[in-house]
């Protein structure tokens, strides 16, 4: 069997901890795989948004994945408390960026369905915004 060093170098080096706010499954599971190709372990997730309230208030990982409609309600309040954090946000929808645009401006914003370069490039995007506010402190 070939050693793929790609491979080892993703699982001995991952780029960081991800939580994800997602309440479709089948796009969950998804996402998931997407992120561990391209070298990221999630180790929160959450499909309602209380629990996602919790998570982003008690624990700690690099960057979050939040699905802007979860179960009728916005994934804002969610993104709030991560950037009173400092924990970079990606802020997927389906639905029009407006409503991203009107009540979260300046964010990053993935619209769904996307690929697996958009995300890594919306993810850059995020880690860019976190290290100039970090630069600027």
């Amino acid at each position: 069997m070939k050693e793929r060093p790609d491979l080892a170098r993703r699982v001995c080096d991952p780029k960081g901890d991800v939580l994800i706010v997602e309440d479709e499954p089948l796009i969950l599971i998804e996402l998931q795989h997407t992120l561990s190709e391209l070298g990221w372990v999630v180790t929160h997730f959450a499909s309602d948004i209380d629990k996602a309230i919790d998570i982003a208030q008690t624990e700690r990982f690099d960057i979050a994945i939040l699905d802007v409609n979860v179960k009728g309600r916005t994934s804002f309040a969610v993104a709030e408390v991560l950037r009173n954090r400092n924990v970079p946000v990606v802020l997927a929808t389906g639905y029009s960026t407006e409503i991203i645009i009107e009540n979260y401006p300046g964010a990053i914003f993935l619209q769904k369905p996307y690929l697996k370069a958009e995300l890594a490039e919306a993810i850059a995007k995020a880690l860019a915004v976190k290290t100039q506010i970090q630069k600027r402190a």
